[in-house]
């Protein structure tokens, strides 16, 4: 079976029409992409082009079209699938959130945008779909040719070392000829069978195997095309493609120098090139199984730098780890607090002790004042610390994906 035919079988997400994904996810955010592919400043006046590279069921082409339309961000949208099954659900699913008027859909490879030289895209959506595709570098040419200057591509990719276990299984069911659409009952009985010292069994990431959908099980471990990356794979397939990975996220679960508690090693670790420290991330956490990160083209420099003297900037609080940051610390001089954040369904902690000046800075922050009414409002207070205290927390609530920045109006 070839990997068209399969998405025909198993249209993927396996999800209802009416699961429009309404909670934000990176990378399909526009949160997300404005701040680390725009620096926050994409102009909520001007039309973002999108591009949804491999839609599937359209679960997060259409949670970032009901984003964009939330916010009042004029867009236009193209969906492009090899799978007609897949692309039937995501014209459902985009007709269901009323915003079928702006979304295109076309049954297509994603190859064929080669031919597509006059098309180009601020902001391309590739979820999933590395994984899948037969040759990694000409879909990430033919996807960087058709990116619009600036713009940026968000992708998730599988990550290698938390998907340990299913490529010995994958192997072991094409050897026994399950690779079929009806050997889904027969693949999960042996697998229920397997012994207690088979890696799948061990990886409590992959625990869910007995319990999911026929359409996740069939695409977990019977695709016919599959395959997952370590950070530095990504990162080459990046290079040979004329593009540059701004972030991962959340940047946290890939900063090395969180992990390594002793000086001397942190210093070695901020000796390495940025890209290197993300792969040291990845190797000492072990059980990322997702890649969520944003790329540029080469060339363009740092567009996601953010320029912390712009008074006109504000903070897009994110999730409960945003709120409950804001709530951890209220009414505490000086507090160190645990705060949980999610990341791909699993609940992780971030340890932080803010200053009572921060603590105010995060309160301004989650009462939407730009840099510039805070600086207003804490005018007391030495403009060095001052500035000092808006950067550490934006930077600590940005790395576990609470916030993101844009130079924007407050909210209406």
């Amino acid at each position: 079976m070839d990997i068209r035919a399969f998405y025909e079988a198993f249209p993927y997400p396996p999800r209802d029409i009416e699961a429009a994904a309404a909670a934000p996810a990176p990378p399909s955010d526009f949160a997300a992409i404005n701040h680390h592919v725009f620096a926050g400043r994409w102009s909520r006046e001007r039309a973002l082009r999108v591009l949804s590279a491999g839609c599937g069921t359209g679960l997060a082409s259409t949670a970032l079209a009901s984003q964009l339309a939330a916010n009042g961000v004029p867009f236009t949208m193209l969906c492009i699938d090899v799978s007609e099954g897949s692309l039937d659900i995501a014209r459902g699913r985009a007709e269901a959130a009323g915003l079928a008027e702006w979304i295109d859909f076309r049954r297509a490879p994603i190859e064929s945008l080669e031919q597509d030289a006059e098309e180009s895209f601020d902001y391309i959506d590739f979820t999933g779909v590395l994984n899948h595709v037969e040759d990694h570098p000409r879909v990430l040419s033919a996807l960087g040719r058709v990116l619009a200057r600036p713009g940026g591509i968000g992708v998730m990719a599988y990550g290698a070392l938390g998907r340990t276990g299913i490529y010995p299984v994958q192997d072991a069911l094409r050897q026994l000829g399950l690779t079929a659409m009806d050997s889904v009952p027969e693949a999960r009985r042996l697998l229920a069978r397997l012994p207690e010292t088979n890696w799948l069994r061990r990886n409590p990431l992959l625990a869910d195997f007995t319990t999911i959908s026929d359409a996740e099980f069939a695409d977990r471990f019977l695709n016919p095309r599959d395959r997952a990356f370590t950070v530095r794979e990504l990162c080459g397939l990046c290079g040979d493609a004329g593009l540059s990975p701004t972030a991962f996220l959340p940047p946290i679960l890939y900063d090395a120098k969180a992990i390594l508690g002793e000086a001397g090693l942190r210093d070695r670790a901020e000796a390495l090139s940025r890209e290197e420290q993300w792969h040291l991330a990845e190797q000492l956490q072990g059980s990322l199984h997702k890649h969520n990160f944003l790329a540029v083209k080469l060339g363009d420099g740092d567009p996601a730098k953010i320029d912390f003297g712009d008074p006109n900037y504000r903070a897009v609080i994110r999730g409960a780890a945003g709120r409950a940051l804001a709530a951890g610390f209220a009414d505490k001089a000086d507090a160190r607090v645990s705060i949980a954040f999610e990341h791909d369904g699993q609940t992780k902690t971030m340890a932080l002790r803010l200053s009572g000046l921060e603590i105010e800075v995060l309160e301004k922050l989650c009462e939407s004042a730009s840099f510039g009414e805070i600086r207003e409002a804490l005018a007391g207070e030495d403009r060095a610390a001052l500035d000092a205290a808006i950067e550490r927390v934006c930077g600590a609530l940005n790395a576990i994906g609470a916030l993101y920045l844009e130079v924007a109006p407050p909210p209406r």
